[in-house]
């Protein structure tokens, strides 16, 4: 039976992601996946490709208690109130507006602190989406053995969703079809191209492997992908252990 081995989201997008036991998926995805935006002194989004070293940084959004927490290397925290979050601001992120509100405080100053160079806090409208992704992604674990995967460490990848119990690619096979996970239903749109951030170890940040390179060898230079994206059919609850089943 192929089933859901793994939850995780990026509450601020380029921090740590974080693993659940289970996730409730709305019409535009998880509500604090990639909810918040870093921005550099310029106004443009921090990625792990600017600052792969931010993964060692770990978020945690509390959106019912209006609090973002980020735990440091140190294990020192820094914690503001979302009510602070009152200035207007937008950027753009893979050639679309995101808009929100600047947060001001004590995780902006520590921030700031920890990179050396100034940081903003967005804090955006509504939950994050990539250059050509949907609000949800899959990736199989079978896809990630294929490509030999540095540990078969799922978390490089940064996939809201991963699955086990499949053949690899198979994920990217049910590209126009509906799959049922859980309480939920998501459109399969199409196989997710990968980029540099998988070449760096996701809790060191450290570039430790070839990748791109390894992809191109494995599926082609014309295939560098890995895993799917998918939109929201029907919104529900998904859990670890919920059946995965393409219909139709």
């Amino acid at each position: 039976m192929t089933h859901v081995a793994q939850l995780r989201i990026a509450p601020v997008k380029g921090l740590a992601t974080l693993s659940l036991d289970e996730i409730t998926l709305g019409p535009d995805g998880v509500a604090e996946d990639r909810r918040i935006l870093l921005l550099d002194a310029e106004g443009l989004v921090i990625t792990v490709r600017q600052r792969p070293d931010f993964v060692r940084l770990t978020p945690a959004l509390d959106l019912a208690a209006g609090r973002l927490t980020v735990t440091f290397p140190d294990s020192s925290t820094a914690c503001s109130s979302l009510a602070d979050a009152s200035e207007p601001a937008s950027t753009t992120l893979f050639r679309r507006e995101r808009h929100g509100r600047l947060l001001p405080g004590d995780v902006a100053d520590a921030l700031t602190a920890f990179s050396g160079q100034p940081v903003r806090v967005l804090v955006t409208d509504g939950p994050g989406i990539g250059p050509d992704e949907g609000p949800v992604s899959v990736v199989s674990r079978a896809s990630i053995r294929e490509v030999e995967t540095p540990d078969d460490d799922a978390n490089r990848y940064r996939m809201l969703l991963t699955v086990d119990g499949c053949d690899a690619h198979a994920e990217e096979t049910w590209a126009g079809r509906q799959v049922k996970i859980g309480d939920a239903v998501i459109d399969i749109s199409h196989p997710l191209g990968r980029c540099l951030v998988i070449e760096h170890d996701p809790e060191t940040g450290e570039r430790d492997w070839g990748g791109l390179r390894t992809l191109a060898v494995r599926r082609g230079r014309d295939k560098l992908t890995l895993g799917a994206i998918a939109f929201v059919a029907e919104p529900g609850r998904i859990r670890v252990g919920d059946e995965v089943l393409p219909l139709g």
